[in-house]
C-alpha cells in the first residue's frame, strides 16, 4: 500500500497482540531534559514534491465555492484587480461568506488592506455585516487588529464605533483590550468617549512538586491524568525504585519498562518491581504476589480495580483484584469495560485463539485481530475480529459477520448501537457499517463516527489520489491527507490536505490558506463547534491559526486547547535562541518554553512537560494549569484570569 496515504494497514494473520514476558529493567540513562520535557514535538505531515498535481476524481467543489475562496484570498492580499474581475463574473461574491461568516470586506479590514476596503465599499459592500463567530463587523475587526487606516475609512463611511459584539465589546474596547494605542487615540480624536478599561490578565501561582536529581530515570517519568502529579523511576548502584511527587518508595532489584502508571483519577500509582528473579505488582505501595513474569497492568476506568497478566512456569493467566484466573498458553490485550464492571482479554490454548469475557470463553479461532476485544461505550457489548479457515470476520455480541480476506479493528459508535470496520475483498478495501458494505477503494483508513453516532467519515485512496468520504459522499481529491475530525456537535468536518507542495485546512469542504505544512494532531474544534484552531508551518517557523487568524510564529508550537466555554485558546510554544538572544536553527542553542493564552505569552521556563501524560488542562473557563521545569524543580503552574 502506498505510504502517501495516512491510513492503517490491515492486520496480518500473525499480528495478534499476545504478551510475552520480557526481562527488561531500567538501565542507566543520562539526565536529558530535551528528550522528555520539550513541548510536544510536532510531526508535520511529510511533503513529497514528486507527487502529481491534483487530478479530477470524484465530486469537485462547485464554481461558486471556488470563486468564494478566490475572492476572500484576493481581499486578504489586497488584490483589487483580481476581486474586480471576480465581481464582474459574479456580483454576489461581494457579500459571500467564508466558514466563519466573514465577507471580503471583513477580511480586508482585518488584514489592513485600505485600498481594498475603499474599493469594496464603493461597490456597495455592507459595512454592518457581522461574523457568525464573535458577532464582529468590519470596524471591530480593524480596531481589534490595529488597522488604523482602515478604521479611519470605515468611520468616514458611517461605521458604528459603539456597536457591541456577542461579548458586549465595542470596537473601542476591543482596541483597548488588544493594546492598539494608535487606534484608541484615533477614536479619541474623532470625539468618541474612551472610558478606562479594567485590564484582565492571567496571574500564575507556582507550587513546587518535585526536585529532580541525577538518580532519576527521566525516560520513565509519567504525569497523572489531572496534570498535577509526577512519578518516575530512579536508580543508584544495583537498586531501582519509584519516586512519586518527589517521595521515594521501596528499593528493588529492578522496575519493569513502561512503569510507573497512574490511575484514571490520578490518586493511585502502580508498577512492576523485581525481587531477584520474581516480579510483583506494587499498587499504592502495597506488594502483590510474586510471579515468574508480569505483563501490562491496567486500572479500571473508575480507578478502583487493578488487573494484570502474569506467568508461572509455562502458563499465563490474568489477575483481577488479586484473584488469579484460568491458566492458558498465553494471554493478551486485557481491558476493563467503561463502567469498570466487566473484564475481557484474549487467550491462546492448543494453538487456538479466543476471547474471554467475564470469565467465559467464547468460540475458538485460528487468529484474533490485534487491538481486540473492545467494549462498547455503554459497556453492554463486545466486539472483536477473528480468522477461521483463511477468512476473517467481525464478531459482535457473539454473532459472526460476513467473511472477508482481511479486516481491521472494528469500532463502536459513541451511542454503542453501531459497529464499523474496514475489510479487504479481493484487491480492494471497503468500509462495513452495520454489516452493510460501502463502495470499495484501493485503500481505506481513518474510519470515524461522529459524536452523535449518525455520521461516518474515512479517508480513501482512489488511483493516485486521496480523498475523504463523508456520509458516502466523496470530497475533492488531494495528494496527501492529514487528521480527520468531526466537530462536537457532529455538523462539521475538518482535515488537513496537501496539494502540490503546499498544505491547507479543509473545513466543511472549504479550503483555507496555503501553508508549508499542517501539524499532525490538528485541527481542533472548540467545544461549541463554532471555532477551529490548528498549527501551520511557514518556512522554518510554526504558528497557531485560530478562526483564520495567524498568531505570532515560534520555533515550536504545540496542539491547541480550548476552554469549556470556547472563548480561551491555550498552547505550548518554544523559542530556540543563542547567547545573543537571536534565533538559530543550529546546535548548541538554548530552548525556552512558554504557554500562550489568547495570543498572550506567559512566563518562560526551561521546559514544559507536555509528554508522557503532561498537558495543559483548563479547570474552568478562567483557570488552567500545567507542569513546568525551572532549574531542577518541577512546578505545578496554575494560571487564573484576574
Amino acid at each position: 500500500m502506498s505510504e502517501r496515504i495516512r491510513v492503517r494497514s490491515l492486520i496480518k494473520s500473525d499480528d495478534f497482540e499476545f504478551w510475552y514476558p520480557q526481562r527488561i529493567g531500567f538501565g542507566r540513562r543520562s539526565l536529558c531534559f530535551f528528550a522528555w520535557l520539550m513541548c510536544t514535538a510536532l510531526t508535520l505531515w511529510a511533503q513529497d514534491n514528486s507527487q502529481n498535481k491534483v487530478v479530477t476524481l470524484g465530486e469537485q467543489p462547485s464554481a461558486l465555492v471556488q470563486q468564494n475562496v478566490e475572492v476572500h484570498n484576493a481581499a486578504s492580499n489586497g488584490d483589487v484587480e483580481k476581486v474586480s474581475e471576480l465581481l464582474k463574473v459574479n456580483s454576489s461574491l461581494l457579500e459571500s461568506r467564508d466558514d466563519i461568516g466573514m465577507t471580503p470586506l471583513m477580511v480586508a479590514s482585518r488584514d489592513g488592506k485600505s485600498n481594498m476596503v475603499t474599493f469594496l465599499i464603493e461597490k456597495g459592500a455592507d459595512i454592518e455585516a457581522k461574523t457568525k463567530t464573535g458577532d464582529y463587523d468590519a470596524l471591530a475587526l480593524a480596531a481589534k487588529n490595529g488597522q488604523k487606516d482602515v478604521v479611519l475609512i470605515l468611520l468616514d463611511k458611517g461605521a458604528d464605533a459603539n456597536r457591541k459584539d456577542s461579548d458586549e465589546d465595542t470596537p473601542i474596547t476591543l482596541a483597548q483590550n488588544e493594546g492598539q494605542a494608535d487606534v484608541v487615540a484615533l477614536f479619541k480624536t474623532r470625539g468618541y468617549v474612551v472610558s478606562p478599561v479594567l485590564k484582565w490578565d492571567w496571574v500564575a501561582v507556582e507550587t513546587p512538586i518535585a526536585l529532580m536529581n541525577p538518580s532519576w530515570i527521566i525516560a520513565s517519568l509519567k504525569v497523572s491524568p489531572d496534570g498535577r502529579r509526577v512519578a518516575c523511576g530512579a536508580h543508584a548502584g544495583n537498586k531501582y525504585w519509584v519516586i512519586v511527587d518527589g517521595k521515594e518508595e521501596k528499593h528493588y532489584d529492578g522496575i519493569s519498562k513502561d512503569f510507573p502508571i497512574f490511575s484514571p483519577d490520578s490518586k493511585r500509582v502502580a508498577y512492576v518491581a523485581w525481587v531477584g528473579e520474581k516480579r510483583l505488582v506494587v499498587v499504592d505501595g502495597k506488594e502483590g504476589e510474586p510471579y515468574d513474569g508480569i505483563g501490562s497492568v491496567v486500572f479500571s476506568p473508575d480507578s478502583k480495580r487493578v488487573a494484570y497478566m502474569a506467568q508461572t512456569d509455562s502458563k499465563s493467566f490474568v489477575v483481577v483484584d488479586g484473584k488469579e484466573g484460568k491458566s492458558y498458553d498465553n494471554v493478551g490485550r486485557l481491558i476493563f469495560s467503561p463502567d469498570s464492571k466487566r473484564v475481557a482479554y484474549g487467550a491462546k490454548a492448543n494453538n487456538k485463539e479466543f476471547i474471554v469475557v467475564d470469565g467465559k470463553e467464547e468460540n475458538f479461532y485460528d487468529r484474533i485481530v490485534r487491538g481486540t476485544p473492545i467494549f462498547s461505550p455503554d459497556s453492554k457489548r463486545v466486539t472483536y475480529g477473528a480468522k477461521a479457515n483463511d477468512k476473517w470476520s467481525v464478531i459482535v455480541d457473539g454473532k459472526e459477520g460476513k467473511l472477508y480476506d482481511s479486516i481491521d479493528t472494528p469500532i463502536f459508535s459513541p451511542d454503542s448501537k453501531r459497529v464499523a470496520y474496514v475489510a479487504q475483498k479481493g484487491k480492494q478495501l471497503l468500509v462495513i457499517v452495520d454489516e452493510k458494505e460501502e463502495r470499495p477503494y484501493d485503500n481505506v483508513g481513518h474510519l470515524i463516527f461522529s459524536p452523535d453516532s449518525k455520521r461516518v467519515a474515512y479517508a480513501v485512496q482512489k488511483g493516485k489520489q486521496l480523498l475523504i468520504v463523508v456520509d458516502g459522499k466523496e470530497e475533492k481529491p488531494y495528494d496527501v491527507l492529514g487528521d480527520l475530525i468531526f466537530s462536537p456537535d457532529s455538523k462539521r468536518v475538518a482535515y488537513g490536505a496537501q496539494e502540490g507542495d503546499k498544505w491547507l485546512l479543509v473545513v466543511d469542504g472549504k479550503e483555507e490558506k496555503l501553508y508549508d505544512g499542517i501539524a499532525k494532531g490538528s485541527p481542533i474544534f472548540s467545544p461549541d463547534s463554532k471555532r477551529v484552531a490548528y498549527v501551520a508551518k511557514v518556512g522554518k517557523q510554526l504558528l497557531m491559526v485560530v478562526d483564520g487568524k495567524e498568531e505570532k510564529s515560534h520555533d515550536l508550537v504545540g496542539i491547541p486547547l480550548f476552554s469549556s466555554d470556547s472563548k480561551q485558546v491555550a498552547y505550548v510554544s518554544a523559542v530556540i535562541a543563542g547567547p545573543d538572544n537571536k534565533t538559530y536553527f543550529a546546535f548548541k542553542v538554548t530552548t525556552r518554553y512558554l504557554v500562550i493564552i489568547n495570543g498572550k505569552e506567559q512566563k518562560l521556563y526551561d521546559s514544559i512537560i507536555n509528554a508522557d501524560g503532561g498537558k495543559l488542562l483548563f479547570d474552568s473557563p478562567d483557570r488552567f494549569h500545567y507542569l513546568a521545569v525551572s532549574g531542577n524543580m518541577i512546578y505545578l503552574v496554575e494560571e487564573t484570569l484576574k
